[in-house]
């Protein structure tokens, strides 16, 4: 049997909290100890959503990409032809699968998009305002998940106010699904 990732993180937190941390007697042990259980609590907070937030950010950036492409004029022949190129590559590949794949193709969208916003900047396109808007869309789920993400940590005191990954995830795809 293998036990579950939960059981795992809680028997790490509580030998942490129970027989290391109280019998260190170096502060610097002590911190570290401290920090352990700090990010063991808080991977027991996102474990379980940490790869659906990563789907989410991917689905997310390629919708955005695929918007993008087509604000881009196709006829410009300036910078954003080959950025319009590698866009059209980049989505006609298969949707990624893995964890790791999607990690991995999320950061090339997003850096997809970061050049598509300065191409159309340095070709002066008219688009170049409607893609800033919906790149501010994206930025604004993005930072949504982030900070829930982070929430359990403690280290942002606003995030630590806000939902749960969950609920941020499930606000999120309730929203998606409306549109």
């Amino acid at each position: 049997m293998v036990p579950s990732l939960d059981l795992i993180l809680g028997t790490i937190e509580r030998a942490l909290t129970v027989a290391i941390l109280p019998a260190a007697a170096n502060a610097a042990a002590k911190e570290e100890a401290g920090l352990g259980i700090l990010f063991t609590r808080w991977l027991r907070d996102v474990v379980d959503h940490a790869a659906d937030a990563e789907r989410a950010s991917y689905r997310d950036c390629r919708e955005a990409l695929v918007d993008v492409v087509g604000m881009l004029s196709p006829k410009s022949g300036g910078t954003a032809a080959g950025v319009l190129e590698e866009a059209r590559t980049f989505l006609g590949r298969p949707i990624a699968e893995t964890a790791a794949a999607v990690r991995a193709e999320s950061k090339v969208a997003k850096t997809l998009l970061a050049r598509a916003l300065r191409a159309a900047r340095a070709d002066g396109s008219d688009a170049t305002a409607t893609i800033r808007r919906r790149l501010a869309d994206l930025a604004g789920r993005e930072l949504e998940r982030e900070i829930a993400f982070g929430r359990a940590t403690g280290i942002d005191p606003d995030g630590a106010k806000g939902p749960p990954l969950a609920e941020v995830l499930k606000a999120q795809n309730e929203r998606r699904s409306a549109r």
